[in-house]
């Protein structure tokens, strides 16, 4: 049975009318037990592959400023959880929310403005989260354990903001690379998502009119 949106007067007698919530359960379960893994593969595995993204972005930008910060193993696990994990979990979470069950509720959705939404959950959370969150707690930590000497944020936040730009400036270029790999991959996922979409709801109206057909 392929799950079609229709206007209360259009449903037919025999329809089985199903809530939001109803029909995203019947569209995953379906999905997952789709027969044909490479026909679902982007929506199996798009959130995943970008929250990879996500992590090894935050891993990259959190070493760079705690050995910019000579930190060493201090904080190094209260680093981590919220500038490696959180993020890629949170890129899961929010793909899957905002992107994917938008995408599987309306089929017919504006490709362009998925894909831009799918981008700016990608930008925020996989560049703009850890490239804020890293250097403020790198700083903290090393003005705790004093392994770097460093102005008051109270006193002299202009002197901060230098340190924090002359920090940064080495690693712009890559920044900007990793900001271009993460739009690129939000892109081509979500249009292959919309695209496993597609191939799943035409072989389920191929299946019925077979049946149909064959009846």
């Amino acid at each position: 049975m392929a799950l079609l949106k229709k206007k209360l007067t259009e449903v037919p007698d025999d329809a089985v009318v199903l809530s939001e919530s109803e029909a995203l359960e019947y569209e995953w379960k379906l999905i997952r037990g789709w027969k044909n893994p490479s026909d679902v593969w982007a929506l199996n595995f798009a959130p995943g592959i970008l929250g990879g993204l996500s992590a090894a972005t935050g891993v990259f930008i959190n070493h760079y400023y705690r050995k910019k910060l000579k930190l060493g193993r201090y904080g190094h696990f209260s680093t981590y959880l919220p500038i490696v994990v959180l993020p890629a979990l949170s890129t899961v979470i929010f793909h899957r929310s905002f992107v994917q069950h938008a995408i599987i509720l309306n089929p017919n959705i504006c490709p362009v403005c998925i894909e831009t939404r799918s981008c700016a959950i990608q930008g925020v959370l996989g560049i703009g989260y850890p490239t804020v969150i890293a250097p403020l707690a790198a700083f903290m930590f090393a003005t705790r354990h004093y392994t770097y000497r460093l102005p008051s944020i109270t006193e002299e936040p202009i002197a901060v903001l230098k340190l924090w730009k002359k920090l940064t400036m080495p690693i712009s270029g890559r920044l900007a690379l990793a900001f271009g790999v993460h739009m690129i991959a939000a892109i081509i996922l979500t249009y292959k998502e919309m695209e496993n979409l597609y191939t799943v709801q035409n072989k389920l109206i191929e299946l019925e009119e077979r049946l149909e057909n064959s009846a």
